[in-house]
């Protein structure tokens, strides 16, 4: 199996990108609505929470009703 990528919805962008700034010692590419990290092939995309509620709303819905976004 290969991890293609991560993606982390969350409600403050920039301190999460902060986070694994740190720990990845990579810059991240976005602002605050969108960041991402390329790793080796992988990455980690970190979307704004409410972006998401916004503007992406149908393609996350199965998941707010299976309750692993609340």
């Amino acid at each position: 199996m290969q991890l293609w990528g991560i993606c982390i919805i969350i409600e403050i962008v920039p301190l999460l990108t902060r986070f694994y700034e740190d720990v990845l010692h990579l810059n991240g590419d976005g602002d605050e609505v969108y960041a991402a990290f390329n790793i080796g092939g992988s990455g980690i995309a970190i979307y704004s929470k409410k972006a998401v509620v916004e503007e992406m709303s149908s393609a996350f819905s199965k998941f707010w009703v299976l309750g692993i976004l609340q």
